[in-house]
């Protein structure tokens, strides 16, 4: 999977949005330019990655002016096509209409509609009415208050995908949005075993966002979640309006690397995986030092919650870069 953030325009600024560091009132808007668009592609493509797929996100992707002609462009080289998207715009019709044939699947970010200016409901409404089960929702945890009720609602009433995905809202590394922090671990995840058995009640499957700690449930809750992965990182790669490799978006001032300094997105990624390891080891609190779960595996340690600690990062060297024959 590679993130291509192809523009940095929002129409939401969400208090927990983890890409602070990048997007939002202010940091210039910046769109990605079509011919680094088709480069980026093909950069992906020649990474010759077995099931890959394309992830189109922002700022919110559909504001893109050329965004219909980005999803045209992708399905040409045989990508399938995930969009993160708040679907609160105006999206072409005939695109949603068509995503589930076309192999376009959509997570839609959906806050408290209370929250909602009505223009924003309304198109939210209807852009749901059209996607259905091409749509799946997510929903971002700020603490145990967190409205999620209407995420039932959306699912029932537009009869989308009845499989959500939930996540527990990272800091930026420069720790400027709302975000869950060690101490608020218990009634998180009390409330978080809760929501799970509202979905189950009504058939809806729920999956973690990466960045969720392994150390946020206790064994019990850990035993009820069952074969559900809890902490994952380092799957994919953001890819900047710019161009610039960044691990993801909560990191974006870890490293931010073009993505010239590599043959293709494969060498990216691997480099970025050598980059992050040693601080993986060590963790990003003090209960982190000698914790089993980080040793055996089981812990991906989001490395958002500590990294602005280490006061020198030590990078690996980029790889060489062959010349074409």
């Amino acid at each position: 999977m590679a993130n291509l953030m192809i523009t940095t325009d929002c129409n939401f600024s969400c208090p927990y949005c983890f890409g602070r560091d990048m997007i939002g009132t202010s940091h210039e808007k910046k769109h990605m330019e079509w011919d680094l668009f088709t480069t980026l592609i093909d950069w992906i493509k020649a990474g010759d990655i077995y099931d890959m797929d394309v992830h189109l996100m922002g700022g919110e992707p559909t504001l893109h002016p050329q965004f219909k002609e980005m999803i045209d462009y992708i399905i040409s080289k045989n990508f399938r096509i995930v969009v993160f998207s708040n679907a609160s715009t105006k999206i072409n019709s005939d695109l949603c209409q068509q995503s589930s044939s076309r192999g376009i699947s959509w997570v839609v970010n959906v806050n408290d509609p209370a929250t909602y200016t009505s223009k924003q409901a309304n198109l939210l409404d209807h852009n749901l009415k059209l996607l259905q089960d091409a749509a799946s929702l997510t929903l971002n945890i700020c603490n145990n208050k967190t409205k999620y009720k209407h995420i039932i609602d959306y699912t029932n009433k537009y009869n989308l995908s009845r499989h959500i995905k939930i996540g527990v809202s990272l800091p930026t590394m420069d720790k400027n949005n709302v975000f869950i922090t060690f101490d608020d671990f218990k009634p998180v995840s009390e409330y978080l075993v809760q929501i799970a058995k509202d979905m189950a009640a009504e058939n809806i499957t729920i999956e973690f966002e990466c960045g969720v700690p392994y150390c946020l449930f206790d064994d019990k809750q850990k035993k009820y979640f069952g074969d559900i992965k809890i902490s994952h990182c380092g799957s994919r790669l953001d890819i900047t309006p710019w161009g610039n490799l960044i691990n993801c978006l909560p990191l974006v001032n870890f490293a931010s690397v073009h993505y010239t300094n590599f043959s293709n997105y494969l060498i990216a990624r691997n480099w970025f995986s050598e980059a992050t390891l040693p601080y993986r080891r060590v963790g990003v609190n003090d209960q982190c030092f000698g914790c089993q779960n980080i040793a055996n595996g089981n812990c991906g340690v989001c490395l958002a919650h500590g990294l602005d600690k280490y006061n020198r990062i030590n990078l690996p060297p980029f790889p060489e870069i062959k010349a074409e024959a």
